[in-house]
């Protein structure tokens, strides 16, 4: 008797292996999957409530979402802020009710919202809406009804492409370009070779940066982007910079008391003095300047001339060429 009742449990086993198992009705591969929602009375203020249990991929867990209402201790919104703006190009959603109970909205980078109301329960369309920061799902009417699963479909959006202007400052490359209206950074790229391959130089918040690594005798091609998530725009128009450091420089240099310095330098000795002011003013290197005085030598073996550091208000640079005689 016991054989035979282990021989029906077996194939009862072997049976209920091969039955499928009754199917989920995932939503993979959504903006939302697997997210915390906030839920609370308004979109706007402070979450009162989290849950996953309309993001799990779960069609038997949910929310129990009320109707709308004005009434501030109501939790009947629930709502989602992404990291990045999105394209949102589809979305699906199940509720308790096949009637048209709930109203999505969304919210954009610019301040614009826009709404789909009467969504019906386990509708998935295709739709266009940009740039979008914030999606929020309320009941448009009726009783409680349970919201089972929400998600949309999309992609990091791409923004404008910016205008790139680009000044030689010796020793510095000054880089300015277009604000693009809420765009999240900026790509600045550098290359050596006109059209790229271009390397990213750093990654910024603002429209301005000074490229600092330049070196004499090099031409730079630059360009910049935008980017926002995994998405980045085109590259902007591309700007060309040559540092041709002069042949010659005056170097007057004001100080503290009144005194004014002139050194008629030449290329690489004005580069080392700039140099060495850069990094003294990083926080780096001696206090102290020393110039080599080549004029009015006369019998002395050599000459020299100090300028410190914080006794520096001001210098100015006069670049000139040296015709060929």
């Amino acid at each position: 008797m016991k054989k035979l009742a282990g021989l029906f449990l077996s194939v009862a086993l072997a049976i209920g292996l091969l039955i499928p198992a009754p199917s989920v009705s995932a939503y993979p591969g959504g903006l939302l999957d697997g997210k915390l929602l906030n839920i609370g009375p308004d979109s706007t203020s402070s979450a009162v409530l989290t849950s996953d249990q309309m993001t799990d991929n779960d069609e038997a867990t949910y929310y129990s979402l009320p109707s709308s209402t004005t009434t501030s201790n109501v939790n009947d919104v629930v709502w989602f802020k992404f990291d990045y703006a999105k394209d949102i190009t589809g979305y699906k959603l199940k509720s308790e009710s096949t009637q048209s109970v709930t109203d999505i909205w969304f919210f954009d980078v610019y301040g614009n919202s826009s709404t789909l109301k009467g969504i019906t329960s386990g509708a998935s369309q295709t739709i266009s809406k940009e740039k979008i920061i914030k999606v929020s799902v309320q009941q448009g009417s009726g009783s409680v009804k349970k919201l089972f699963e929400i998600d949309f479909f999309g992609f990091d959006s791409t923004f404008d492409v910016p205008t790139l202007n680009g000044t030689l400052n010796i020793p510095n490359v000054d880089l300015n370009w277009s604000t693009v209206l809420a765009a999240p950074a900026y790509n600045i790229k550098r290359s050596t070779t006109p059209g790229g391959p271009y390397q990213t130089l750093a990654t910024v918040t603002g429209t301005t940066y000074t490229d600092t690594t330049i070196e004499v005798g090099q031409t730079y091609y630059y360009v910049v982007t935008t980017i926002n998530g995994t998405a980045e725009s085109e590259n902007s128009n591309e700007v060309e910079i040559t540092y041709s450091s002069p042949s010659r420089a005056l170097l007057t240099i004001y100080i503290s008391g009144g005194q004014i310095k002139e050194y008629d330098l030449s290329a690489a000795e004005l580069n080392a003095f700039l140099s060495w002011y850069d990094a003294k003013d990083a926080g780096s290197g001696p206090a102290k300047y020393k110039f080599v005085k080549t004029w009015n030598k006369g019998p002395f073996k050599a000459r020299s001339e100090y300028v410190i550091f914080d006794k520096i208000l001001t210098f100015d640079v006069d670049e000139y060429e040296v015709e060929n005689p």
